[in-house]
């Protein structure tokens, strides 16, 4: 068997989108489960006025716990994966913009308010998320199709 038998991309896949399903799912809970510990934590990124917070705040989660849900839905599959890879692209970009305003916050991107990530630790994590992601589509072409791109 190689790598790029089809049984072992299917698995791949799988592997990876039950991975981002999990992520999604465990980020989304404790912020469901405490929206204005959430809010306070977004505040501090300096992004939003108070509306656009309380806002975010309120749907952001559900987004999340839609989206990690969705990944494992065969119908909906394709369209959670990429939802997948613009929040994890939407999150980098936020925490690029922290480091660059000189900005130190602890992410409670899990809810752990006091033992959250850097804003680095936080980048890197979706940086290697996002990539699972692209992954993820890439693969989603089958490896025929890959293979009959890359002899052209």
């Amino acid at each position: 068997m190689t790598f790029r038998h089809p049984d072992w991309i299917k698995l791949l896949q799988w592997l990876a989108s039950v991975i981002l399903a999990g992520v999604f799912a465990t980020a989304a809970l404790p912020k469901i489960n405490d929206v204005a510990k959430f809010a306070l934590n977004i505040d501090q990124y300096q992004i939003l006025p108070s509306a656009g917070v309380t806002l975010l705040a309120l749907s952001l989660p559900w987004l999340e716990l839609v989206v990690g849900l969705g990944l494992l839905v065969p119908k909906v599959q394709k369209t959670s994966r990429r939802l997948c890879a613009a929040l994890l692209l939407l999150f980098a970009a936020v925490h690029i913009s922290t480091l660059l305003r000189g900005l130190e916050i602890q992410c409670a991107c899990f809810g752990q308010e006091n033992s959250g990530s850097s804003t680095v630790e936080a980048l890197l994590r979706n940086i290697g998320l996002l990539a699972l992601a692209i992954a993820i589509i890439y693969w989603e072409k089958g490896p025929n199709q890959q293979m009959r791109q890359n002899d052209s």
